[in-house]
């Protein structure tokens, strides 16, 4: 039988019966296994290949802030009947660029302490200078412009969707000349955006690295954690435990899961629950902050006193004991490849001082905008950044999730802002970070791109996924006082997934007209096009709505999970058992 058709259960059959004729022969595991491995990789998946994975998780409503750099597009359709108010959009809705003064549109460099681009969106706009084409295909910005559509997206939300309110039907009539939205199935990418404010991070790679919106997932009002990130509810299978175990067997790391956050509180007793309970995962590592990230890769040996100290010890243990184990006669065999990879690297890191190395610098807080520890709240966040960014890049861990510091953003559309930082302030400093931690990846300092270890082939930019959960999505249209609960009660997922998803909007929320109120529902997982919640609860759930949320919780889970797998259904399957979701994945051949 083909190796390519051996996974999943098959595979696993397949070694069952191998070890029932290897018993009869008399042979023992290792050597069964020795036999499978030189006759294809069937053990354990040599060959394969899957990405990192990078977690952000919005604390205590801290989620709301990506609604800014990752707008939904169907609130933006039609034209401008001014530069901040169109036939659905209205500064109403909780976006910093259609806000003025008074909403928190002003964005200001803090006494010198960001340095990134920084936008006034006050009188009408007229502040607004023209920027230079970042070249993703948006094209370069005129002076006073607040967002682009960038077109050739999979999806957008509302495909299909046909509105019971007359005054949304009678925009949808003018916007499309129809009552019912044309269906996905009936348009051409050209008719589907994407939408990117100022500030939205990854503009210079275009679709390359667009954002899959997901509705779905339960919420929970100000918990420290996310209600999203389960692919399987029941067990509490999480998407976090279910990458690291596949990672595990392809990418070998020191610390294969790493969490960082203070993760207890209304929804998890501690990180340790928030990370699940699946069964053969490997177990995380959790720290409170970025300094606990340091110090869990210090090594006593090269500390004051320690045997390595002196470098030239280090290099000839390291020597030596690679030299070791390139004699030993088990050296060629695939069984022990994992295993022998990471004793390598941790012969290596044995001898290095690493909280030098992924202790984030001054040069490096130049590099993500922001420099000194004001505010807090975000300087913590970019140091976890930096610090991920940096972990990656020496091989130390292949699943990372950062929480952000818990951020009750209510007041964030107004002049102060919430904490001193308003929308447009808090939009200018995430967007920069964002696109510096990717550029780290993909680049470095000499301007030399960034090898993934495992996969030279391929940057480490281009090898890994980034995953935005929270605890709630807060209103998606109306921001004073910015409301906690979203319409269905229902959360999002924001993925970058580098290609292996569609990148658009599934299912989601738009303001009925220019004036406020809401209606949205979920998507049909085959062709794209919006279901109602009442819809998506009698197709998938029996007609529970609450049940309904988690089903599509769980299959932005498996999505993600598609992606950090490079397009391995199989694997997947292995965790994920909801409804299939063809509309959102790029076909691939492995």
């Amino acid at each position: 039988m083909a190796r390519e058709r051996l996974h999943g259960a098959t595979r696993r059959d397949f070694i069952r019966g191998a070890f029932a004729l290897g018993a009869a022969l008399g042979w023992g595991p290792t050597r069964i296994f020795e036999f499978l491995d030189r006759g294809g990789g069937l053990a354990h998946g040599i060959g394969e290949k899957a990405q990192n994975l990078l977690v952000i998780c919005g604390f205590a409503g801290a989620g709301g802030y990506w609604h800014n750099l990752f707008p939904h597009p169907d609130a933006l359709v039609g034209q401008n009947a001014t530069a901040t108010q169109g036939e659905r959009y209205a500064p109403r809705m909780p976006l910093h660029f259609l806000q003025d003064a008074a909403g928190g549109g002003v964005a200001t460099n803090m006494g010198g302490a960001f340095l990134g681009r920084f936008h006034d969106y006050s009188g009408n706009g007229g502040r607004l200078a023209a920027m230079p084409d970042a070249g993703g295909g948006l094209g370069a910005w005129a002076p006073g412009e607040r967002f682009k559509r960038l077109r050739g997206a999979a999806n957008m939300g509302f495909r299909g969707f046909q509105s019971q309110n007359d005054t949304s039907r009678a925009i949808d009539r003018r916007i499309y000349g129809s009552d019912r939205i044309p269906s996905n199935r009936s348009v051409s990418p050209n008719d589907n955006f994407v939408v990117y404010a100022r500030e939205s991070p990854f503009q210079k790679y275009g679709l390359k690295k667009g954002i899959t919106q997901i509705e779905g997932g339960p919420i929970q009002i100000h918990a420290n954690g996310a209600q999203n990130h389960r692919i399987r509810t029941n067990g509490n299978w999480t998407i976090m435990a279910a990458a690291a175990t596949c990672q595990q067997e392809v990418r070998p790391a020191v610390l294969q899961a790493l969490l960082v956050g203070q993760y207890s509180g209304t929804g998890y007793a501690n990180a340790r629950e928030f990370y699940g309970n699946l069964p053969g995962a490997p177990e995380p590592a959790v720290v409170n902050n970025a300094a606990g990230m340091v110090s869990l890769f210090a090594s006593n040996a090269v500390k004051a006193g320690g045997a390595l100290i002196n470098p030239r010890n280090a290099v000839l243990y390291e020597a030596f004991y690679k030299g070791m184990l390139g004699t030993q006669k088990s050296a060629t065999l695939p069984t022990y490849f994992r295993s022998y990879q990471t004793t390598k690297l941790g012969s290596h890191l044995v001898g290095v001082n690493l909280a030098d190395k992924l202790t984030p610098t001054a040069a490096d807080q130049r590099r993500y905008g922001l420099t000194g520890n004001s505010p807090a709240k975000f300087a913590e966040f970019r140091n976890r950044l930096i610090i991920a960014e940096k972990a990656f890049k020496l091989g130390l861990s292949t699943m990372i999730c950062i929480g952000m510091e818990p951020d009750d953003i209510h007041s964030l559309y107004t002049s102060s802002g919430q904490g001193g930082i308003n929308a447009a302030q808090a939009s200018a400093i995430l967007g920069t970070f964002l696109d510096a931690f990717m550029e780290g990846l993909t680049v470095d300092e000499e301007g030399k791109r960034v090898p993934d270890p495992f996969h030279p082939e391929l940057t480490l930019g281009d090898n890994t996924v980034i995953l935005f959960v929270q605890d709630n999505l807060r209103s998606t249209f109306d921001n004073p006082g910015w409301p906690d609960d979203s319409l269905l009660n229902q959360n999002r997922a924001w993925i970058l997934s580098n290609g292996f998803l569609q990148v658009g909007a599934f299912g989601g929320e738009r303001p009925l007209s220019a004036g406020g109120s809401s209606e949205g529902g979920y998507f049909d997982p085959v062709t794209g096009d919006l279901l109602t919640a009442t819809q998506a609860a009698n197709a998938f759930a029996g007609g529970n709505t609450a049940r309904v949320r988690e089903i599509y919780g769980e299959m932005a889970m498996a999505a993600t999970l598609y992606a950090v797998t490079r397009g391995n259904t199989r694997r997947v399957a292995d965790f994920y058992t909801g409804p299939d979701y063809p509309v959102l994945r790029v076909p691939q051949l492995l």
